[in-house]
């Protein structure tokens, strides 16, 4: 069921992301095309090892709901008063925990489980070349966040018409 309802999700983001948001931001259109083959995949093939990789990916997502409240309040410019530096603050430790430091472990789990080095496949290749460009771009992604974070929390700039 938590199959499903992750695959609309994605499959709705990616046609927001591909068709309404100008200009494309193509590192967030690239993160739900990896996701949509790595979801679809696991279906398909109802394959163990990448349910179970499913099912880590999902918990890297806790981290989506505290950035999507982040988000909100600094573009509605609702920094003051102490609900938003603690919800930038969980939502920086979960990414953190949750994607920076837990996707390489996915990783790992991945290669170790699929035996990719001894007995590749290309279905499983692919999904092991997406789990690390997952991993690059949660780096990438985690290192704009600091900057917000930063700008936001710590020296308490109101929202500007870059952010």
């Amino acid at each position: 069921m938590l199959l499903y309802a992750n695959d609309r999700y994605l499959l709705y983001d990616f046609v927001i992301e591909g068709v309404f948001t100008t200009p494309i931001r193509w590192p967030i259109l690239a993160h739900h095309i990896f996701g949509l083959v790595t979801h679809w995949s696991a279906r398909y093939y109802f394959h163990p090892t990448w349910t179970l990789l499913c099912m880590m990916v999902y918990l890297a997502e806790s981290s989506t709901p505290f950035l999507h409240m982040c988000w909100l309040g600094h573009q509605l410019g609702i920094q003051d008063g102490i609900l938003f530096p603690v919800l930038a603050s969980i939502g920086m430790i979960s990414f953190f925990l949750f994607r920076i430091l837990w996707g390489p472990y996915i990783l790992y789990t991945f290669i170790q489980l699929e035996d990719i080095f001894s007995n590749p496949t290309i279905l499983g290749s692919c999904l092991g070349i997406s789990i690390l460009g997952f991993c690059i771009l949660n780096v990438i992604w985690f290192r704009v966040l600091i900057n917000i974070f930063i700008k936001a929390v710590v020296n308490g700039q109101k929202k500007d018409k870059h952010s």
